[in-house]
């Protein structure tokens, strides 16, 4: 167990970093689930972990510095009603989906892929 939540088993071609023949890699994890159990653990979680001054080990994958899309979700910035600019490159989009497409595309190199797990 990394934290005080349990630990428990995954299959592992869901939820890790895998290399692929060409020696590009491909991530296994959904950007969109990541981003709702973000929120929630946020929401619910964080102001409790606070309040009580627990402290979350680096080595637990609810660590913020854990999570493979944050410094990109860092970097979205929500302009207006259909409005996304991206934080790198000032590039604007229309919906959500295509920003995070935008970041799938030109700034994968920003994935924090130390931690090669996936929240989910």
């Amino acid at each position: 167990m990394c934290c005080f939540l349990q630990d428990f088993e995954e299959p592992a071609a869901a939820r890790t970093l895998k290399q692929v023949e060409e020696d590009v890699h491909e991530i296994h994890c959904s950007r969109e689930r990541s981003r709702a159990a973000w929120k929630i653990i946020e929401e619910y979680l964080m102001p409790f972990v606070e309040k009580e001054r627990y402290q979350i080990s680096t080595m637990c994958r609810l660590h913020p510095d854990n999570d493979l899309f944050r410094d990109q979700e860092q970097h979205k910035f929500h302009v207006d009603i259909n409005e996304w600019k991206c934080g790198f490159c000032k590039k604007r989009f229309y919906e959500e989906k295509y920003i995070d497409q935008h970041f799938d595309n030109r700034h994968y190199n920003l994935l924090n892929v130390v931690c090669s797990l996936c929240l989910l």
